[in-house]
Parts: structure tokens; sequence; C-alpha cells
């Protein structure tokens, strides 16, 4: 398992847990699934809708927060580890994309 793993399965595992003490069982439910929906897209290495569920989800998490569902705390943390989440992902799908250095330079011929 590799650090963004691990650190997304931590991510997972710290929202699950904030999300059971959620009264609203509609805001709940729809953490719950997104949370589920995340690691389903980056299972799937789809950056983009990785990054269009993040951004759902510290919509709801902000929601959950303002309706005082979601402890200013938890909140926080969570918001913080989805940005540092959105950084690492952006920067391994970038990594992804370039040449890879030991070929660079090299004579096609």
């Amino acid at each position: 398992m590799n650090e963004l793993q691990r650190r997304l399965q931590e991510f997972i595992y710290v929202l699950l847990r904030v999300v059971r003490y959620i009264h609203g069982v509609h805001l709940r439910a729809r953490i719950e699934l997104g949370a589920f929906d995340l690691l389903d897209r980056f299972i799937a290495r789809d950056v983009e809708g990785f990054l269009e569920r993040t951004r759902s989800l510290e919509m709801l998490i902000q929601l959950g927060l303002s309706l005082y569902e979601i402890e200013t705390v938890n909140g926080k943390v969570l918001l913080q580890e989805i940005e540092a989440l959105n950084a690492a992902i952006q920067q391994s799908s970038v990594l992804q994309e370039l040449p890879e250095i030991r070929n660079l330079g090299k004579s096609k011929f």
C-alpha cells in the first residue's frame, strides 16, 4: 500500500467515525455514500471524479458544521485532510503524465 492509499483509507475511516454522530439521516447517508464513492474513484484512477467528490464532501462537511451536526474540531481536521488529499492526488496525476526521467535525452534511433 502506498502513502496516498494509506492516507485515503485513514481519511475515510475518520470520516465514517465522525458521521456516526450525525443525527440528520440524509446528511449522514450522503457523507457515507460520498466516502465510498471517493474510494471507488481512487481505485478507478478517476482524478476529475475524485476531485469532484472531495468538493462535494467539503460542502457536506461545512453544512454539517453549520448545523452543529459535526464538531468544529472534527470538521476542521476533515477539511484539512481533504485539502491535503486533493494536493497529493493532483501531484500524483501530474507525475504520472511526465515522461520517465531515465528516457529523457536518449536517442530514438
